[in-house]
């Protein structure tokens, strides 16, 4: 029995409510003890392109390499999960990048009781929470220095990959696992995560569509405000993540009357008299 599975998918977007699966991934594999080597079982890859039913953006082509002709014949989802969850039961653990905060409740809303059933058991572990501890990577600086092609060619420099196609992420996901294991083992002491259960994912997709619906309301004031402040006042405009200073500036009623339409009033702080504006992260 293989002690560990990697899974990965690709998927029509990133709203875990509405976009689809497209490509599912999976692979079965074991650590060597000795040299932290990733050993494949055999017959230990299993990949397929999904149908999802819907409209595929542009972009995912782009990201992918995906093309129309590979979705021509393709399978339903609900065609290949019980073959997906019996490929993956071979597995004691289960490994996945960001599985929290993204795959676990994509496979949840479109399992749907067969992936209730199969994830009453088992551990979990997040390598993108490993990579993140103190005694990994947390001090990694960069643009993107925790995703996965990057912790990648950090940890395996020189090796030739393939992103954003689900096999191709569940091989880099394991060999991070191999990389991390070795240089520093004692990170996987912990016990790891156990399944998230049907109640708790409804939660988790709850709040990622709260996050996701102000995130979306701050990249709109972030626009407006580079638009706005284009025009006027080019030196007057800071932006530090979702954080938006504006100092010595006109036309503040102006601004914050549109702010208004664009995020709760709970999320901004006006200044006195015309002087500054500040929008800061609530949520």
């Amino acid at each position: 029995m293989s002690q560990f599975v990697a899974i990965d998918i690709e998927t029509t977007g990133l709203n875990q409510r509405e976009d689809k699966i497209i490509e599912l991934a999976a692979l079965l594999y074991d650590l060597d003890p000795k040299t932290g080597d990733v050993v494949v079982e055999e017959d230990g890859e299993w990949t397929m392109v999904i149908e999802p039913g819907t409209a595929i953006p542009q972009f995912i082509f782009d990201l992918t390499g995906l093309k129309n002709a590979d979705f021509e014949g393709a399978p339903s989802i609900d065609a290949v999960a019980d073959e997906f969850l019996a490929f993956i039961n071979a597995g004691e653990t289960l490994v996945t990048y960001n599985g929290k905060g993204f795959d676990l409740a994509f496979l949840a809303r479109e399992f749907g009781e067969a992936w209730v059933a199969y994830d009453g058991g088992g551990d979990h572990i997040d390598m993108l929470e490993i990579v993140r501890r103190p005694e990994v990577g947390k001090d990694w600086k960069g643009k993107g220095a925790h995703k996965l092609p990057n912790v990648y060619k950090r940890l395996r420099p020189g090796d030739i990959f393939t992103a954003h196609r689900a096999l191709g992420d569940c091989r880099m996901l394991a060999h991070v696992h191999s990389a991390v294991w070795t240089l520093t083992p004692h990170v996987f002491d912990a016990a790891p995560d156990p399944f998230l259960d049907g109640s708790e994912v409804q939660m988790l997709l709850q709040e990622m569509s709260e996050a996701r619906e102000a995130v979306e309301r701050f990249d709109r004031a972030e626009r407006l405000l580079k638009s706005y402040f284009a025009l006027q006042h080019p030196a007057t405009v800071h932006l530090d993540g979702f954080e938006v200073v504006v100092k010595e500036t006109k036309g503040r009623k102006r601004l914050v009357k549109e702010l208004k339409h664009l995020i709760p009033a709970e999320c901004y702080e006006v200044g006195p008299g015309s002087t500054s504006v500040k929008i800061q992260e609530v949520l």
